[in-house]
């Protein structure tokens, strides 16, 4: 009979079996929570004995440990490797560091020779093998001659024996196809590199069709000088009030001590070096030296950044056969650096291709200065208007 209650005016309160409930309840929970507790000490106290192979866990305890152990001690024969009860084991001979002393010791007084060390001698990293480099008559090559079949006739013509092919230009477009992340993100790939099916890339094949015709080919890229990098200040070079540098052109630059920036261009060269070029020229790839460049926030050490950028370009061409190039100025090259530009001319032989100079008005000092430095011959290409087969340096037509 469930339990009533009457209040003053005779009426009475219904309860229910709730109390019983929750009581159960409150029993169940209690026995979980020491079954929790009891199999959490057990853990505690036997984890230290359990180990774990291929084979899952095993539950190594101490007494049966010293139990096998007697049980080996015994005097049966351990079981060999193909089970067929005899083991044949060789005894280990263990030798101690003393005994190994004291043998070589004996062995040099008997022979009466004192035995020398031998000298190892340090790695010098001295940069990439400078090439063979030949005199260069390079004519450049348009995107629309290449791609419509005239580029061999365009090279005739101006009396040329290399094609120079922009890859990388100055607004951070690229003329050939690849899948670098940076450079989707930033729409840089050109739909002249690709047909409709997106993975025809007419320039890089124009460039093989014109080695097999026998021309050497060059690779034009444009370093830092980007507008698509450095149209964004994560990447862009910025002034001490934190806008954009440009320089006296109007044109942005990528940051080089950007360590992204570097290895955006690092990556990209690498692709061009696999596609079979017979040599990459960079062009800007050291800090401006152009337009107001004290305005410039960037407070790194710039011969250290430049130095840094071209030991990355080194790294990732060791196993390319291509002529590292990059473009410099008279400064560097008669002084031995720039302290604008980053640039130095011991780096720059590291690299071991050519030097390219815009403007030159005194070869014969530019390339008494180069061999002094320990250049090879034709290290040296001038940027002229009309090539000169006469000429004894090796010569570009840019525009």
């Amino acid at each position: 009979m469930l339990f009533r209650r009457t209040n003053r005016y005779g009426y009475s309160r219904y309860y229910g079996n709730g109390g019983n409930i929750l009581r159960i309840v409150k029993i169940i929970l209690f026995i979980l929570v020491l079954l929790g507790l009891g199999v959490g000490l057990a853990v505690w106290l036997l984890g230290p004995y359990v180990t774990y192979d291929t084979d899952g866990a095993h539950l190594n305890l101490p007494w049966a440990a010293v139990a096998e152990e007697d049980s080996s001690s015994s005097g049966a024969e351990p079981e060999a490797a193909d089970g067929s009860g005899s083991s044949n084991l060789i005894p280990e001979v263990i030798v101690t560091q003393d005994e190994a002393d004291a043998d070589t010791s004996s062995s040099e007084e008997s022979s009466g020779v004192t035995p020398e060390t031998e000298e190892v001698p340090e790695e010098v990293d001295e940069g990439r093998t400078p090439a063979v480099l030949t005199r260069l008559l390079a004519q450049h090559v348009s995107k629309t001659n290449l791609k419509s079949g005239y580029a061999a006739s365009t090279l005739q013509s101006a009396g040329a024996n290399a094609a120079m092919i922009y890859l990388k230009e100055s607004s951070g477009t690229l003329n050939f196809f690849t899948e670098n992340e940076l450079a989707t993100r930033l729409g840089v790939v050109t739909a002249l590199t690709t047909g409709s099916g997106g993975s025809y890339d007419a320039i890089l094949t124009a460039a093989a069709e014109l080695q097999e015709e026998g021309y050497y080919t060059v690779a034009y890229v444009d370093c830092f000088r980007d507008k698509a990098l450095g149209s964004d200040t994560d990447y862009a070079i910025l002034t001490a009030s934190g806008s954009r540098w440009t320089d006296r052109a109007g044109a942005p630059w990528a940051s080089p001590s950007n360590v992204d920036v570097q290895d955006y261009i690092v990556s990209l060269v690498t692709e061009i070096a696999a596609a079979g070029f017979d040599e990459v020229v960079l062009r800007n790839a050291a800090y401006p030296t152009l337009g107001d460049t004290d305005s410039v926030a960037d407070d790194s050490d710039k011969t250290e950044v430049i130095t840094a950028f071209y030991e990355k370009l080194i790294d990732a061409l060791a196993d390319y056969d291509i002529v590292l190039s990059v473009y410099t100025d008279e400064t560097t090259i008669t002084t031995g650096e720039n302290a604008l530009s980053g640039q130095t001319l011991t780096e720059l032989s590291r690299l071991g291709g050519r030097l390219w100079v815009s403007g030159a008005t005194d070869t014969e000092a530019l390339e008494a200065a180069l061999t002094e430095a320990g250049f090879g011959e034709n290290a040296l290409c001038v940027v002229v208007d009309d090539l000169d087969a006469d000429s004894a340096v090796s010569q570009c037509v840019t525009d």
